[in-house]
């Protein structure tokens, strides 16, 4: 009888019990597949690529180039990790970064919105429409708050604009510049997050090519030291394979 590894015996279990549901583990921003992928592909290079093996392997079609290759895309998909990992890092900043951008704005608005209820809310209510006074800035969204912050900027900038007491055209400018930092940031977000997606799909078609070749090495190397001989069995470890069964690809 076969002994069951302990995938296989989370895998029955998880089967056996439907509410047990299985949950996609993560490192950081990265699948622990694709990693785990990645590595294994290393390590089958590696002792593939060793002098005692390579001029057996060799009789199997197995030849210095595959392995160069198996190399090669094995790093090539580190890299694209790699930069899925920063570019997804970098678009958390930028949320952080966004979040405090509006923040930011919301307060410059509310003082305004306070010096025009204190020019004119006793004597031309009318007016305060201008500041967008009563309009809950919390609850608007990015699109609305940006017009009305344009919007606000343009009453306050207008050459009949009478002012509004505390108001400085300082604060108005300080109040442009933050609104360009809130655009921005939103900018940046989305383009690292279109980055990270784009880096994932290539990482994802790149370890099917990385998988097919390291299956290919694999079942050179499992016909050529076979479980049924004790002594093969430290070297089919090496090589990523069951020491005392057939190789087979998941």
């Amino acid at each position: 009888m076969e002994p069951t590894t302990n995938t296989e015996a989370e895998a029955t279990n998880a089967s056996a019990d439907p509410k047990k549901k299985r949950t996609r583990r993560t490192a950081g921003f990265l699948d622990i597949r694709q990693l785990k992928a990645i590595t294994q592909a290393e390590q089958v290079a590696r002792t593939a690529g060793r002098a005692e093996h390579i001029s057996r392997l060799q009789a199997r079609e197995i030849v210095s180039a595959k392995l160069t290759a198996l190399q090669a895309e094995a790093t090539a998909c580190r890299d694209l990790a790699t930069k899925a990992v920063q570019s997804a890092s970098r678009k958390s900043g930028n949320t952080a970064q966004e979040s405090a951008a509006r923040a930011d704005v919301q307060e410059a608005l509310r003082e305004i919105q306070a010096a025009a209820n204190q020019k004119y809310a006793r004597t031309q209510p009318a007016r305060l429409a201008e500041y967008y006074v009563g309009t809950p800035l919390n609850r608007a969204s990015r699109a609305t708050l940006l017009q009305i912050t344009a919007a606000v900027i343009d009453a306050l900038d207008a050459p009949s604009a009478p002012g509004l007491p505390g108001i400085t055209p300082e604060k108005v400018a300080a109040l442009k510049a933050k609104r360009e930092l809130w655009e921005s940031s939103n900018t940046t977000q989305t383009e690292n997050q279109s980055d990270s997606t784009r880096y994932r799909a290539e990482l994802a078609e790149r370890l099917k090519t990385l998988t097919d070749l390291r299956l290919e090495i694999q079942f050179a190397a499992d016909a050529e030291y076979p479980h049924t001989r004790e002594g093969n069995h430290a070297v089919r470890t090496e090589f990523g394979l069951p020491a005392n069964r057939p190789f087979r690809a998941r």
